[in-house]
């Protein structure tokens, strides 16, 4: 069996009550259309329009795409927050100075 470590940290998260979660990975921000001509950097969004870029497919599914997911999940039963950002851009990202912030 595969378990997706970022829709589980979304589990643990909601069953501990926790207000954020941050995703740590190998990309800044999370980027709509990554990698095409048109790609943009997303700063911050909500969760509503994080569901609707997802489901028009506009992120990767290999690698942003779950990371999406476990952040709808988590902000959808309880959260309060969602940071995505990369292990070098964390104190940044404390700042709100690099990654991407989901909320509801």
């Amino acid at each position: 069996a595969v378990i997706d470590k970022d829709y589980s940290a979304a589990k643990m998260g909601r069953i501990i009550r926790a207000e954020e979660l941050w995703i740590i990975t190998d990309v800044e921000s999370v980027y709509n259309n990554f990698g095409s001509a048109d790609q943009n950097k997303i700063s911050s969004m909500t969760s509503i329009e994080a569901k609707k870029l997802h489901d028009k497919g506009a992120f990767q599914k290999g690698s942003i795409a779950p990371k999406i997911r476990a952040a709808i999940h988590f902000l959808k039963h309880h959260g309060e927050k969602v940071k995505i950002t990369s292990i070098e851009r964390i104190k940044e990202a404390m700042n709100n100075c690099a990654g991407t912030e989901i909320m509801n």
